[in-house]
């Protein structure tokens, strides 16, 4: 049976150590925090890209971000997700970012990918970002042959204003 005294110290370990949590810093075994810096910079860009019935690939772009001078929209994030047509039967499909590595003589491409099946939808990342060419940037393709319905993805794209690294 709990006494009068229990009741109250209860409530108030439960409040110190809620509050003893809240002010704990991030740790590599818990990130739960987010700096406000890096939520402020983060910008999300999005578009749908359909692909027509007898067709395996489609094409679209995002707005991108207007840049201070000397800087790019550095892609770090890329989601895709059926959202229009017969998502049910739909196949193996996969839809990337055409981003490029610029390198001390040129750049190359470095399309960030994902890779999806049916309804479900497929996210990836580069934690430092790339630059993201100007046109047609997002490629969506059916990788089991042409589209039977028109089929409608709903694409993210997310990154920040940077300076791009320069491979050696």
């Amino acid at each position: 049976m709990m006494t009068t005294l229990n009741k109250g110290v209860i409530p108030v370990l439960l409040l110190t150590t809620a509050a003893a949590l809240a002010a704990a810093p991030a740790t590599a075994q818990d990130p739960r925090s987010t700096t406000v810096a890096s939520a402020a910079r983060a910008i999300t860009t999005s578009t749908l890209v359909q692909v027509s019935p007898g067709q395996a690939l489609a094409f679209g772009s995002v707005a991108l971000p207007a840049c201070a001078k000397g800087t790019s929209f550095l892609v770090t994030d890329l989601l895709a997700s059926p959202f229009g047509g017969d998502v049910s039967s739909l196949q193996s499909w996969r839809v990337s970012v055409q981003a490029f590595q610029k390198t001390g003589n040129g750049s190359f491409s470095a399309q960030l990918t994902v890779f999806g099946k049916g309804s479900q939808h497929a996210s990836a990342s580069i934690p430092g970002g790339q630059p993201i060419l100007d046109d047609d940037q997002i490629v969506l393709q059916f990788l089991g042959g042409d589209a039977e319905d028109a089929s409608i993805f709903n694409v993210h794209v997310t990154g920040y204003c940077g300076t791009p690294f320069i491979s050696p």
